[in-house]
């Protein structure tokens, strides 16, 4: 996807059969004559809940072409599977489709009434509700997919004046998003073993914690999410499964860019982040950090490896942040320790690029450290650095459920 933050310019990479089937591309206009029932009770559903009424718009046709081509994969699992799609953007009103894995087409399942914002909460439940009533599963997933920044608020005081915690629905000259807390109520516990977020910087701390008991598994990018996005045409098959395979699903996320990037010089490079996060650990993590940020020092801002670029954050990594926290007294190491053990189990799967995404913001190359992540350093996710100029922001932020858990406030 053109990155799902906003770099039109980047130019999506579709096979010829992708574009054959996004020609053929096209859902029914009809409204069904009655809703649909309930149908028998499958292995799995996949709710891919797609808001691109802004400038991913695009992407997410590119994207629903990569479902179409992954449906025959999905068709030969040999078991029940349901994939829905809520989708939104400027070519289609809001509705929710279901893929038919034989034909490889999207039926029509719901429309819904375009007043209403599709980054409202009240929007984002009923269609869970709809997807959970009209196709029972034991197991369900949830791709969230749109613009997004981390856990900072749409009312961000940062001069650019553009944060989105999730979402952007636009609505003639009117925009909306969802910070993340109220995203975090409207998602019900209990439901998904998996939130994947197809979205730029979810891969925070912050983000994790708010939702630490709505899915076993958490899937994030620390960083922007590059062109194309997720492949859903490899990933797809592997998140569908009655037993989905998530860590091998983020594995070839990565190993999609990597494969794209490897013999183009640096400037068409294209840089990923991926991490998997095993939710039932996420207690243990905050409070080897409570203990840490109790006792030790903020380390220097400028020793911290960022994931940001331009407006957005800064997103600093996590687990550099805690331990340089840890070394400013002597009673550390122990729980430096401790974190660590706790961040090997927490943090099941993680992979980031050499290079970031700064080389495609300058035309100078003068100072390589600029254009690179050490990958020695990267944990898998990030936190937030206080700015106490963004007095808004930072109330905010000590609201949210990480602060209150590890500062005790």
């Amino acid at each position: 996807m053109i990155l799902k933050h906003s770099f039109a310019n980047t130019v999506r990479q579709i096979p010829a059969a992708l574009l054959l089937l996004l020609l053929a591309w096209g859902c029914s206009k009809d409204e069904p004559e009655s809703p649909p029932l309930p149908v028998a009770e499958a292995q799995r559903t996949v709710l891919i809940y797609a808001v691109a009424t802004n400038s991913l718009s695009y992407s997410l046709s590119g994207d629903i072409a990569e479902m179409r081509v992954a449906a025959s994969s999905i068709a030969g699992l040999g078991e029940r599977i349901n994939v829905l799609l809520y989708r939104i953007d400027y070519s289609s009103g809001p509705a929710l489709y279901e893929l038919d894995a034989e034909t490889a087409d999207f039926k029509l399942l719901k429309k819904y009434d375009r007043s209403q914002f599709s980054t409202d909460p009240e929007r984002i439940s009923d269609v869970i509700g709809d997807a959970v009533a009209m196709r029972p599963a034991n197991k369900y997933g949830l791709v969230m997919w749109s613009h997004a920044t981390g856990w900072t608020p749409d009312f961000s005081t940062h001069s650019h004046g553009v944060k989105r915690s999730f979402g952007q629905d636009k609505d003639g000259g009117v925009w909306d998003s969802i910070d993340i807390d109220a995203l975090a109520e409207v998602i019900p516990s209990g439901v998904f073993d998996y939130i994947w977020w197809d979205c730029c910087y979810m891969g925070s701390i912050e983000v994790a914690y708010q939702f630490r008991d709505k899915s076993d598994y958490m899937v994030a990018a620390v960083s922007e999410v590059p062109g194309d996005g997720m492949p859903y045409h490899i990933t797809l098959p592997l998140l569908a499964r009655e037993t989905p395979l998530i860590s091998d699903a983020a594995n070839e996320y990565y190993e999609y860019y990597h494969r794209i990037s490897e013999n183009k010089d640096l400037r068409d490079k294209i840089p990923a982040t991926i991490a998997v996060y095993d939710m039932s650990r996420i207690e243990n993590v905050a409070e080897a950090a409570a203990r840490i940020y109790a006792s030790g020092e903020v380390p220097r801002e400028q020793a911290l490896q960022n994931y940001a670029r331009r407006p957005c954050g800064p997103f600093y990594d996590f687990g550099q942040y805690t331990r340089l926290y840890s070394q400013a007294y002597p009673e550390g190491e122990p729980l430096r320790i401790a974190f660590d053990a706790a961040m090997d189990k927490f943090v099941v799967t993680s992979r980031c690029t050499p290079y970031n995404f700064h080389v495609w913001s300058s035309s100078s190359y003068t100072d390589p450290n600029v254009y690179t992540w050490d990958t020695d350093i990267f944990s898998g996710i990030t936190c937030h650095y206080p700015d106490p100029s963004t007095v808004a922001e930072e109330n905010y932020y000590r609201s949210l459920d990480w602060w209150k858990r590890v500062k005790g406030e």
